[in-house]
């Protein structure tokens, strides 16, 4: 059984624990989808901003405020995950208020964009990639909102990372607009910040993976634990298979493709 995060602080008498209170803000409960982006979306040229919203959560302050507007005009909340100026390293990313801030301001779903990099021969550079399955190598991060202030243990049903519903559209999407991209690959998720020796890479290819990131986790397990709809998309920007990888920064390319994805949705 799945529990939302209102079962995670609140007492017995049905109230939000004083240390756990959230300071109040005008909540738009109309807010349905939640976009996460990198230095891909950081222009914002994509979104009809409103306004920004500063959320203080129980487990400190988001990456950045939430950005609130319309995309093709739906109501969207955008998060840049590493800070508006790209300052924050994927190992210290506060994941679980970045979650917890969307998820409160009534997100039932997230769409999560990540550049990665192929360690497979069959995923090409400039490919959009809507994974299936994960690997998560990280390690000390805060990864549960179900830590020691709670009740009962609970146990996190993970077999399949990503809502089918979410990848489904993402895949729908994809086929629209004429991408090339791939719908079955799996994510391995690194501690970052420094790249992977070319032994790593060998392991992660023997463990099956087809791609290498440093943010997919625990951003798909806490949005799965709030019951919310998640899913990746993620654009190719480097690959280990020619021997030596390209340029990690392709801000250019990875501004295209993303915004070629968000345009149709």
């Amino acid at each position: 059984m799945r529990y939302g995060l209102s079962r995670l602080f609140t007492s017995s008498a049905g109230n939000l624990r004083p240390e756990r209170r959230l300071n109040p803000i005008n909540i738009r409960k109309s807010i349905v989808i939640g976009i996460i982006g990198g230095s891909g979306l950081q222009a914002l040229d994509w979104l009809h901003i409103e306004k920004k919203e500063v959320i203080r959560t129980p487990f400190g302050i988001p990456s950045a405020p939430l950005i609130i507007g319309k995309l093709n005009g739906k109501a969207v909340a955008f998060l840049a995950r590493h800070g508006l100026q790209h300052t924050i390293p994927p190992h210290i990313i506060n994941y679980r208020a970045n979650i917890w801030a969307l998820h409160h301001i009534g997100c039932q779903e997230m769409m999560a964009f990540s550049s990665m990099c192929s360690i497979s021969p069959d995923i090409k550079v400039g490919e959009i990639i809507i994974p299936d399955q994960l690997i998560d190598y990280t390690w000390d991060r805060k990864s549960t909102f179900f830590n020691s202030q709670i009740e009962t243990v609970h146990y996190t049903e993970f077999a399949e990372p990503y809502a089918h519903s979410t990848r489904e559209k993402l895949i729908t999407i994809a086929q629209q607009t004429g991408c090339s991209y791939k719908d079955c690959a799996t994510y391995g998720i690194t501690q970052g910040p420094r790249y992977e020796t070319r032994a790593e890479v060998r392991r992660y290819q023997l463990d099956g993976c087809d791609l290498l990131g440093m943010t997919g986790m625990p951003e798909a397990a806490l949005a799965l634990e709030v019951n919310v709809r998640y899913a990746v998309c993620g654009l190719v920007t480097n690959s280990y298979c020619n021997g030596a990888p390209v340029c990690r920064e392709q801000l250019a390319n990875k501004q295209h493709g993303f915004k070629t994805i968000l345009q149709a949705i």
